[in-house]
C-alpha cells in the first residue's frame, strides 16, 4: 500500500469533536435547593387558583409594595419629642427658609400687580332695547323711515281701579294720536283687498265657465290623410244595414256590373249583370 493511499486525520478534528459536546451544567450540592411554590407546580391552574393569585396580587404584588406600606410611627415621650437645637446648624437652615419664603412672597406679589390691568374701565352694561312697532324688512323695498314721535310712548295707567266700571271708562275714553302720515296716505287696491275679509272658496286666478260639457270641442284644421280617412268613414256610415239589403228584392238598376260593388242608389251587391 502507497503513503498516498493513507488518509491523514486533520489537526482541527479533535477542537471540533470536543467543543461540539453540549456544556455539561455544574450544581453545587452544597447549595440548599428552594422549594417550588404553590405557583410554580406543573401544569395549568384552576379557576379557584387563579382568583387566589389575583388577591395575593392585588395585596402584595407590584415592586414599591414595601415603599407605599404606611410605617406606624413610633411612640415618642414628649420630652423626647422636643426639637433638639444644634447652634451652628440651625441658624444656616433657618436663614435659607427665610430667604426662601421672601422670594416666593416677592414672586406672588409681581404676578399679582402684571395681572392687573393698566387702564381700569368700569364693566359695561348695555342699554336696554328700544321697543318698535313691527315694521317688515322687504328685500325689494327701502326700509321704512322712522317717524318723528313714533312709536308712541305708553300711556300711564293706574295700577288699580275702585270699580270695574271706572276701568271700563278709562279704557273706553284713551286716545292715541293718529299719524300724520297715515292721514296723507293712500291705500292701494292689494291693500283694499286683503283688509277686506277672506271669503271662501277663494277667487280663481283664471275665470272659469260655469258648465264645461255645454261649451263645444275646440275645432282643429285634418291633415290630408285625416280628411280622406273622415271621408271613408261617412261614407261606410251612410250606407243601410246589410239585414235590411238581405231582405231587399233585387236590384233592376243595371249599374251594379259596371261598378263592380255596391249599387249606388239602393246599396245592394251585385257581381253580375243583370238578365
Amino acid at each position: 500500500m502507497s503513503s498516498s493511499s493513507i488518509i491523514t486525520r486533520p489537526s482541527w478534528q479533535d477542537w471540533v469533536e470536543r467543543n461540539a459536546k453540549p456544556k455539561l451544567r455544574y450544581i453545587n450540592p452544597n447549595k440548599a435547593q428552594s422549594q417550588p411554590t404553590r405557583w410554580q407546580k406543573a401544569g395549568p391552574m384552576t379557576r379557584d387558583q387563579w382568583v387566589n393569585f389575583y388577591k395575593w396580587l392585588e395585596e402584595k404584588g407590584g415592586t414599591n409594595h414595601q415603599n407605599s406600606q404606611t410605617k406606624p410611627k413610633p411612640k415618642t415621650r414628649p420630652e423626647e419629642g422636643r426639637r433638639q437645637l444644634i447652634p451652628g446648624v440651625f441658624f444656616c437652615v433657618e436663614n435659607q427658609k427665610r430667604d426662601k419664603r421672601e422670594k416666593q412672597r416677592q414672586l406672588q406679589a409681581k404676578l399679582e400687580a402684571l395681572s392687573v390691568p393698566r387702564v381700569t374701565r368700569e364693566k359695561f352694561v348695555a342699554p336696554p332695547a328700544r321697543i318698535f312697532t313691527y315694521r317688515p324688512q322687504l328685500s325689494y323695498r327701502d326700509p321704512p323711515r322712522l317717524e318723528v314721535g313714533r312709536p308712541l310712548k305708553k300711556p300711564p295707567v293706574p295700577c288699580c281701579f275702585q270699580h270695574d266700571d271706572l276701568e271700563a271708562e278709562f279704557w273706553a275714553n284713551i286716545r292715541f294720536p293718529i299719524s300724520k302720515r297715515a292721514l296723507r296716505a293712500k291705500p292701494t287696491q292689494k291693500l283694499i283687498e286683503l283688509a277686506k275679509p277672506r271669503v271662501y272658496p277663494p277667487k280663481p286666478h283664471c275665470p272659469i265657465p260655469q258648465n264645461m260639457d255645454d261649451q263645444p270641442r275646440k275645432r282643429t284644421k285634418m291633415t290630408a290623410k285625416q280628411w280622406q280617412q273622415h271621408l271613408a268613414r261617412l261614407k261606410y256610415l251612410s250606407r243601410p244595414n246589410p239585414r235590411v239589403l238581405a231582405e231587399l228584392a233585387l236590384c233592376d238598376c243595371g249599374i251594379c256590373h259596371f261598378c263592380g260593388s255596391y249599387c249606388e242608389f239602393c246599396g245592394c251587391r251585385r257581381n253580375s249583370p243583370l238578365i
